[in-house]
């Protein structure tokens, strides 16, 4: 069985309050191969971020206004990125990024500003996108909405909207704990939300608030996007295999050696009879069906080749039972589904 090493990269998402030295500070302690999730950076007229590594590229969205959120990634992924134009704006930028063969998914950093409606119809487009195209999706937000379902105290108008937006699209929540995303005059809140959904709820490990980290009101959000192991299996698709392939395979050897069809005169002949019927049905399939790799992907650190079996095993088990209904499968099915 063989094993694909594990992918991981950490990721900071961090509202920096247009300030420069913020700013200037996150870059400085950027490590080379991570991601950020920017709102409110301090930008240019021209939009562009100054003092960024020469190890990330900033990617922001083309628009008139001055942008309210950006992104930096690693030079490697920059090639492997694309901008999303129908989802970005001067305060929401979506990325399509392909991390290798094997894994891509959507990044998106969203500024949600206090004084103007939520964006609703951008997090339903967004989230029916990446349900369509089968990606895991990773958003940054500052929502500046309070609700208990991330930790803030209280809840007010504002967040039971959203939260209702959020259900409605089964995009999850990933904030753990109370601890303050933001701590300035006005006082302590939790308003900087990671939002994932199904596909991307696997990947996304180890979330917090890094205190005292950042320079601006508020503090830096970190957590690592990892691609669980994957072990390859030997396995075959009875979907894929050419029946009609085989049928003639089979004619074909059994016409080349009809002698083989005589009467039986002895076990041994019946024996003989036997393997040599097996040999051209077992050399006849190999070809109509032939063995390819299987993968067992486990995006969760408790989930495990074992538990797939078992997963695939009651399933069949639930065939049976509707094929046939009877108390004996009833008692397996059920014995089953309870391990």
């Amino acid at each position: 069985m063989g094993k694909i090493k594990d992918y991981s990269t950490p990721v900071l998402q961090i509202n920096l309050g247009k300030r420069t030295s913020a700013t200037t500070t996150l870059f400085r302690e950027l490590t080379t191969n991570s991601l950020c999730l920017i709102q409110e950076p301090q930008v240019s007229k021209t939009n562009r971020m100054s003092n960024v590594p020469s190890s990330h590229r900033q990617v922001l969205p083309f628009s008139k206004e001055r942008c309210r959120v950006a992104c930096v990634v690693p030079r490697d992924l920059f090639k492997k990125s694309m901008i999303l134009g129908s989802f970005s704006s001067a305060d929401s930028i979506v990325i399509r990024v392909r991390f290798n063969e094997k894994i891509t998914l959507l990044l998106a950093s969203i500024y949600m500003e206090e004084s103007q409606a939520l964006p609703h119809d951008l997090l339903t487009r967004l989230s029916i996108f990446a349900e369509k195209e089968k990606l895991p999706l990773i958003i940054g937000t500052d929502s500046n909405a309070h609700h208990t379902a991330w930790g803030h105290p209280s809840c007010n108008a504002r967040g039971r909207n959203l939260v209702q937006t959020l259900s409605a699209n089964n995009l999850v929540i990933c904030n753990q704990g109370n601890q303050p995303t933001f701590v300035g005059r006005r006082g302590k809140s939790n308003i900087d939300l990671t939002l994932t959904n199904s596909l991307g709820q696997n990947l996304l490990r180890e979330w917090k608030v890094a205190p005292y980290k950042s320079l601006s009101d508020h503090e830096a959000i970190s957590f690592k996007l990892t691609a669980g192991e994957t072990k390859t299996f030997a396995t075959r698709s009875l979907k894929k295999c050419d029946w009609d392939l085989y049928q003639s395979l089979v004619e074909a050897e059994l016409s080349r050696r009809p002698f083989w069809f005589q009467p039986v005169c002895s076990p041994s002949d019946l024996d003989r009879r036997q393997e040599f019927v097996n040999d051209i049905l077992e050399r006849s399939f190999n070809q109509a069906c032939p063995i390819v790799q299987g993968k067992f992907q486990s995006n969760t650190p408790w989930w495990s080749a074992e538990l797939t079996k078992a997963k695939q095993h009651t399933k069949a088990l639930k065939r049976k039972l509707r094929r046939k209904p009877s108390d004996s499968n009833w008692k397996l099915y059920k014995a089953a589904n309870r391990t």
